[in-house]
């Protein structure tokens, strides 16, 4: 296969992906236009309002009702770097991105590592541990978290007034234990390891030279795809 038809090919798959993307959002504007509630805006509710400026709003929003003139203008403006304005807060998204951009980064870090620091610590008590009741426990709250919907657990760390990185580590934390702790279990159990335990090495010994090792891979790449745990 020479280079000028692996380039086509490229282009090709390079150009399908595009379409995809385009047509995928086109449907999906069009769906979240069509759903029941989608032109109802909440600035309407706002008795002082006269009803000239709740008929403004209304053609603006009429305007903006149709997907095929709506979503091209939009993929035009994110090209130029113009995501358009904000209803909500009254200010350009990019310019909103840009204050809250540090905040969030900030927050989705603490939050990983928080939930990431919970479940191994837990994954490593429970694996040594040699208790059904700890075991048992553990698998419980883990199975309770991962049974509650992402946007539940939101809302409840919110109604208790705490910090948006619980949230995040409520939702990491369940997804990460399971794996940790079959890791640690199954690392526990390899030949080496109950030699080097029978030999009469302490257990402090064993898990840091020989069950971490055997786990540090595993648990790197599941680290690496954590982040689509946020979604």
């Amino acid at each position: 296969m020479t280079v000028h038809t692996q380039a086509v090919r490229i282009a090709g798959m390079v150009g399908r992906g595009f379409l995809i993307l385009f047509i995928s959002g086109l449907l999906g504007a069009a769906l979240v236009r069509m759903a029941p509630g989608g032109d109802v805006d909440e600035q309407e509710l706002d008795p002082r309002l006269r009803r000239e400026s709740i008929e403004i709003l209304r053609r603006q929003r009429a305007a903006q009702q149709s997907s095929l003139n709506f979503y091209p203008r939009f993929i035009a403006g994110l090209l130029r770097g113009d995501g358009g304005n904000s209803t909500l807060f009254g200010a350009p998204v990019a310019q909103l991105i840009r204050e809250r951009i540090g905040t969030t980064v900030r927050t989705v870090l603490v939050g990983l590592a928080a939930g990431w620091c919970a479940a191994v610590l837990l994954a490593i008590l429970s694996a040594l541990d040699e208790r059904v009741a700890t075991v048992l426990l553990s698998t419980f709250v883990s199975a309770t978290l991962l049974s509650v919907p992402s946007a539940v657990l939101a809302a409840m760390c919110l109604l208790l007034d705490l910090p948006p990185h619980a949230a995040i580590a409520a939702v990491v934390f369940p997804r990460v234990y399971p794996h940790a702790y079959a890791q640690l279990r199954a690392s526990l159990e390899r030949p080496h390891v109950i030699m080097a335990r029978s030999r009469g090495l302490s257990r402090q010994r064993v898990f840091c030279w020989h069950v971490v090792p055997s786990t540090l891979a595993p648990m790197l790449a599941l680290g690496g795809v954590s982040v689509s745990f946020l979604r």
